[in-house]
């Protein structure tokens, strides 16, 4: 029961952010087209990532080259006209790994430029993002929370489900921990995968709870276990100093009418400004 209310909970908190979202999406539909050099301001709100593409053969509107973002993130940090960075924590959506590299140039970044964070919901993942900024703001309405409930591991095992229909798997494993696969063999997770796992998460945890003392100050490993951040709202969250203040876009300087376009129109004024001004070199062997 307990399970299920939770799970409504999030559906519903889910439909609330998705409404703002859209209310967000029909907010920038009547912006004009700035040119490069009015730009100040970039909303980093990358939803789409696509790994490991140089020249996609078929680019949808909405996706960008993961390389394309790192290498708009560098123009950014040399981009003298650029004066702010928002993080759009709603509409980004970064892996862990990604979140490592593109830490890297955020710290480069923040050395000559104002980079704050805004958002909703706030679970670990998408806490993690935000951190890449100075300054962490939640959405001033009474839907924005923190959700920090350490890990949760599921798995579905299938062997009696399978067995039901005739059909019988035989997984050899070769070892104590080579687990790959046990979930058709198995009615249960066995103790090495619970293990490996267990290994796993805590690591993940860990860096997250150090995360927070390095970049925010404060220690709150003991409320996380406790269960005290679950649906945190904009209070407590500045009780725990996890974020600097509730705002809106207009209070942190989003304006896509004058000097703000997202990370992506960026990316596509910075090709048509080189391309412009790209020079040809000739290189010739005598």
């Amino acid at each position: 029961l307990r399970m299920l209310l939770e799970i409504v909970i999030m559906f519903i908190l889910c439909v609330i952010a998705g409404l703002i979202v859209v209310k967000m999406i029909f907010k920038r539909k009547g912006k004009k087209k700035l040119s490069i050099k009015k730009v100040k301001t970039v909303v980093f709100d990358v939803k789409k990532v696509k790994e490991d593409v140089a020249i996609p053969a078929v680019k949808g509107k909405d996706e960008l080259a993961y390389y394309e973002i790192l290498q708009g993130l560098h123009d950014i940090a040399e981009d003298k006209n650029i004066k702010k960075v928002i993080i759009d924590v709603d509409k980004l959506n970064l892996t862990l790994s990604q979140i490592e590299e593109i830490s890297k140039i955020f710290d480069k970044i923040r050395k000559n430029k104002e980079v704050v964070a805004i958002g909703t919901l706030f679970d670990e993942s998408k806490y993690r993002q935000a951190l890449l900024a100075d300054k962490i703001y939640m959405f001033d309405t009474r839907q924005s929370s923190l959700i920090f409930r350490g890990y949760l591991h599921k798995e579905m095992y299938l062997k009696s489900f399978l067995e039901k229909f005739g059909v019988r798997m035989n997984v050899l494993h070769i070892g104590n921990y080579k687990v790959a696969g046990e979930k058709y063999s198995h009615n249960e997770m066995s103790e090495e995968k619970k293990e490996s796992i267990k290994n796993i998460k805590d690591k993940v945890f860990e860096s997250f709870v150090k995360l927070l003392k390095d970049k925010r100050e404060t220690d709150i490993e003991e409320e996380i276990l406790n269960g005290n951040l679950i649906f945190t709202g904009k209070e407590k969250a500045l009780e725990y100093k996890l974020i600097d203040g509730a705002a809106d876009y207009d209070e942190i300087g989003i304006n896509y009418r004058e000097d703000t376009v997202s990370i992506e129109d960026y990316i596509s004024m910075s090709k048509e400004k080189k391309e412009k001004t790209k020079d040809t070199i000739a290189v010739i062997n005598l």
